[in-house]
């Protein structure tokens, strides 16, 4: 092996982007180590691979293959999956014809790009909250203010002090929701920018504070109980309140009535203690209950508050189950079980 060829397989090994070359029927037969780091797998098991196992959108990326052996070279955006877990992560690719002494290859080069994906995601959101939470229902309070002008100058007998009562009402529901959704926005961003430093935590102060929260801003439609309080120190840190306060908030997505929220918390057991969300009269379908187990992938205004609850459970690295309660046959209520983990 000359000097140039021991430059490039340094080069080729070392590199913190992922490369494959391809030959001519689009299967591996050379892999970088950052592909095995990536893919959570070895050279000698990706090698002679076709390379549509490794990527979500096959289709297109075939049209880049075929345009590099027209063009000579081509660059896209794809979804890399991992082998194993099946990850998916956002990298840019570049390809590129390599002339060897034996056939022509494919060079694929592809760099992580999931921060630029996220960072778009991120600014798509924050533009989706202004134009929704901000200006449109601004708009809508604005309507209601001067509809309430409106019923205090008229001479007319039938409106009364109760549709202004009715107007304020509508007013403080559009700012408590906008407030709201900007809250677990903001919340969010400092979680993903921030590795977390968890303290100890008394778990009831958690609770508590997520009561006052939910009585000061949703009591119109929300009725919470503590029926049994344990305390005791949990490993989080000053976000732990929003993870109940987030569920109790997204039950009222479910129903046109009010939400009965009943919690428990259980004493401590090997290491864990669980905490008990007991909803009376709701009853989720399949759907629902999957809005809270399936992954989003994808920051979404519509889905931020489930986004920011899967975040904090796995952020505490609590055990997170959802089941309807039965009596006579029939489901009456549902019920959600947090298993947090305990200090000491």
């Amino acid at each position: 092996m000359n000097f140039l060829e021991q430059t490039f397989q340094v080069l080729f090994h070392e590199s913190i982007d992922v490369i494959f070359l391809l030959n001519y029927e689009y299967r591996i037969i050379e892999c970088n180590m950052q592909a095995c780091r990536v893919l959570g797998s070895t050279i000698s098991k990706i090698k002679n691979q076709p390379i549509f196992q490794v990527f979500k959108e096959k289709g297109k990326l075939k049209s880049l293959l075929d345009k590099t052996k027209e063009k000579g070279r081509a660059v896209d955006q794809f979804t890399l999956v991992t082998l194993n877990t099946k990850n998916e992560l956002k990298y840019g690719v570049s390809s590129a014809l390599v002339e060897t002494k034996s056939q022509m290859l494919i060079m694929l080069i592809c760099r992580d790009i999931q921060h630029l994906s996220e960072y778009e995601e991120r600014q798509e959101l924050i533009y989706d909250l202004f134009q929704h939470d901000l200006l449109n229902k601004l708009h809508a309070q604005i309507g209601y203010i001067d509809f309430a002008k409106r019923i205090l100058l008229s001479e007319e007998k039938y409106f009364g002090i109760q549709h202004i009562m009715l107007m304020l009402e509508r007013i403080k529901d559009i700012s408590d929701r906008t407030m709201y959704n900007i809250q677990n926005a903001s919340i969010l961003f400092k979680l993903l920018d921030k590795p977390p430093v968890l303290t100890n935590m008394n778990i009831s102060d958690a609770i508590s504070h997520a009561d006052r929260y939910i009585k000061s801003f949703f009591a119109q439609r929300v009725s919470i109980e503590i029926e049994k309080e344990e305390k005791f120190l949990v490993p989080a840190d000053e976000y732990l309140y929003r993870l109940f306060v987030n569920i109790i908030i997204r039950m009222l997505s479910y129903t046109t009535e009010k939400v009965n929220a009943e919690l428990y918390i259980e004493p401590p057991s090997d290491e864990e203690a669980r905490v008990v969300m007991h909803f009376e009269g709701l009853v989720l379908t399949e759907e629902q209950k999957d809005d809270f187990t399936t992954k989003k992938r994808a920051l979404e205004r519509k889905n931020l508050d489930i986004i920011l609850i899967q975040n904090l459970i796995e952020r505490y690295r609590i055990q997170f189950s959802l089941a309807s309660v039965k009596r006579g046959g029939m489901n009456v209520a549902t019920k959600i079980i947090l298993k947090v983990p305990v200090i000491g």
